[in-house]
Parts: C-alpha cells; structure tokens; sequence
C-alpha cells in the first residue's frame, strides 16, 4: 500500500534503480552524457486487475503528488475515482537509453552487374497466369553491382524474396537489394 511507503524510500529506489541501469550502459562503453534516465511507477487501486502507468521523476517526487496525478488519469480514462479505495505501488521501474552508435551498415564484395556466380539453379514458377522460366540466387553470394533479371527468387536462412517478371533487383553496396520495374516490361 502507497501508505506504507514514504516520499524519501520511493525516491531512495528510484536512484537506485537509476544508478543500476545507467551502470550496466555504462559497462558497456556508454558514455555516461550520453545516457538517458526514465522513470515509471505503475499504480492502482487496491483490489484493482489492473494498474496505470506513470512516469515520474525522483527528483521532487511525493507519494501526494503520485496518487494526484493517478486519481486524474484514472478520472480521464474511467470517468470516476475510488475515493475511500487505498493505493497500491505494483511495478517501479528505470529505463537507460543510450545514445546509438554511428554504425555504418558493412559494405559487401563489388561485383558486376551479371549475378550468375550466385545462381544456384533454374527454376520454374507459376506468375502472371502462366509458368516461366526462372532462376534461384543465393542471396549471400551476390555481390553488389549484380543486377537480378525477375522472374527470380533470392533465399536466404530466414527469408525469401521473389523477383517479380518485368522487375529488377540491384543489389546495393550493402547487400540491399532494390526491386524496380524495368522501363518498357
């Protein structure tokens, strides 16, 4: 129950978590200007399925404001409050955001643009009301530059991507492949 909780233990934990999750960024050679803390503190009604998160910050923080603050979004979302119904802290959580890395995406092997290196063998398939001719590509041995002619299937471990007749893929300096309508198909 929020009554058995004080204003300087709820502000007390909320540091402490804090401090946690801005050390394990920190672990991680975040440095630590670059790290953002945000505070939540879900709440309910005793007896409640159900409780309303909040986000807070440690700093000036009261159980008076918290259970304020609570009663109004209860009020908005429900239209009525508990009046007599004590409160209840469930979840007091922080949240460390660090600021991303500048990655660059890694750039493949240049090739040109004929991609039969990668193909594994023809194919078959039904598109456009009829079977056509087609190829299969290993997707892992394109090379950037190769240009894939559809009908085509590109696979992968996870995924498969179908070239469709009158389109083309570019496969990019990353390995992106970039499907485009042929002019004139």
């Amino acid at each position: 129950m929020v009554q058995n909780t004080t204003d300087d233990e709820l502000t007390a934990y909320l540091d402490s978590l804090g401090a946690q999750v801005k050390q394990e960024l920190e672990a991680e050679d975040v440095a630590p200007d670059d790290i953002e803390l945000l505070y939540e503190i879900d709440i309910r009604y005793a007896g409640q399925a159900f409780e309303i998160p909040l986000s807070v910050e440690p700093e000036g923080l009261s159980i008076a404001s918290l259970i304020a603050r609570f009663d109004t979004e209860h009020e908005r979302l429900f239209t009525f409050n508990l009046d007599e119904t004590p409160h209840e802290i469930v979840n007091v959580r922080a949240v460390a955001l660090g600021k991303s890395a500048d990655v660059a995406p890694p750039a493949i092997e240049k090739g040109d643009a004929d991609p039969s290196g990668a193909k594994t063998r023809d194919h078959q398939l039904y598109m456009d009301g009829r079977m056509q001719d087609a190829a299969i590509y290993d997707r892992a041995l394109l090379k950037a530059g190769n240009r894939v002619a559809g009908p085509a299937i590109v696979t992968e471990m996870d995924s498969t991507t179908l070239v469709h007749s009158g389109c083309e893929a570019l496969v990019d300096a990353h390995g992106n492949l970039i499907i485009n309508l042929v002019e004139g198909a």
